[in-house]
């Protein structure tokens, strides 16, 4: 499955802009997929697994997101 959202250099902005943009496309991609795994969106919107897998973790702090462990597991959209 394709971005979403067209990937442009990110690099040049902010680090709170990068990550909000991040967490968006996150989002995004979860709800077209109805849950993923995190490695295949962080590959496929180009952004760094482990920057990820940290503003995932904070999605599913706030109550955005589930996780799922497992062999299966994967994030999905709480809501």
């Amino acid at each position: 499955m394709g971005m979403l959202v067209e990937t442009h250099s990110w690099k040049d902005y902010p680090t709170r802009v990068r990550i909000t943009r991040n967490a968006v496309v996150a989002v995004l991609e979860l709800a077209a997929r109805h849950g993923a795994d995190w490695s295949r969106i962080a590959r496929d919107a180009q952004i760094p697994r482990k920057f990820l897998e940290i503003i995932l973790g904070e999605l599913r702090q706030a109550g955005f997101v589930v996780s799922t462990r497992g062999k299966a597991g994967g994030f999905h959209l709480a809501r």
